[in-house]
Parts: structure tokens; sequence; C-alpha cells
């Protein structure tokens, strides 16, 4: 998936599902 800029492509790729409240919700989290 390509969001436009390079930096911002990088961040989401690396973006894991949490595992604990404070960690960022992902995407696919959200639409579970």
């Amino acid at each position: 998936v390509s969001i436009g800029h390079e930096s911002l492509n990088r961040q989401l790729t690396h973006l894991a599902a949490g595992t604990e409240d404070t960690d960022a919700v992902n995407v696919a989290q959200l639409k579970k």
C-alpha cells in the first residue's frame, strides 16, 4: 500500500498490533 509520502510509508510498514492499552491501534485492529 502506498500512501503518498515515503517516510510515512515506512512508519506504516512497521506498525504492529498493539498488545498494551497504551499502544497505538492500527487499522487492522479497528476493522475487527
